[in-house]
C-alpha cells in the first residue's frame, strides 16, 4: 500500500512527483523502479485519472530537449500541483543540480515526501539536509 492515504480533489493535480536521476549508466537502472512506482500509484486509483496519479519526467515530457528556464517552470508547476514527492536518492542523484532543484522545490512546498536509497553511499545527504530515521 502507498505511503500517503491522500486522495486528490482537484482534477489537475498530481499525486505524487517522482523524482530520479537521468544520467546514463544509472537512469538505465533506475527506469524499472520509476515504472513500478507509476505503475503502482496509478493502479491503487490515486487521482481522478490515470493519468493524474503519477508524474515523473519521461512520461510527462518525453525525450525532446526544453531550455533551462522553460524546464524549471514546468517542473515547479508539476511539484507545486502534486501532493506527495519520491526521490529515489543515489550518489547520482546527490550531485545532479535538477534532482536538487526538484528536491528543494519539494520542501519549499513543505511535500510529504518518501526517500528511497536506492543505491550506493551519497556524500552529500547532510548538504541537501537529508534526515533518515534508523
Amino acid at each position: 500500500m502507498w505511503p500517503f492515504r491522500k486522495r486528490i480533489q482537484q482534477p489537475k493535480d498530481h499525486y505524487v512527483f517522482i523524482s530520479y536521476t537521468r544520467r546514463e549508466k544509472e537512469a538505465r537502472e533506475v527506469l524499472p523502479l520509476v515504472e513500478h512506482i507509476t505503475r503502482t500509484v496509478r493502479n491503487a486509483g490515486y487521482g481522478l485519472a490515470l493519468d493524474d496519479a503519477a508524474w515523473w519526467d519521461v512520461d510527462r515530457l518525453g525525450h525532446r530537449p526544453y531550455p533551462e528556464h522553460e524546464l524549471r517552470e514546468i517542473l515547479i508547476d508539476a511539484i507545486n500541483r502534486s501532493h506527495s514527492f519520491t526521490g529515489l536518492i543515489s550518489p547520482q542523484y546527490c550531485s545532479s543540480e535538477w534532482c536538487r532543484f526538484e528536491f528543494d522545490a519539494a520542501r519549499a512546498k513543505s511535500l510529504p515526501k518518501l526517500l528511497l536509497w536506492w543505491r550506493g553511499p551519497c556524500e552529500r545527504l547532510r548538504e541537501m539536509r537529508i534526515h533518515f530515521l534508523l
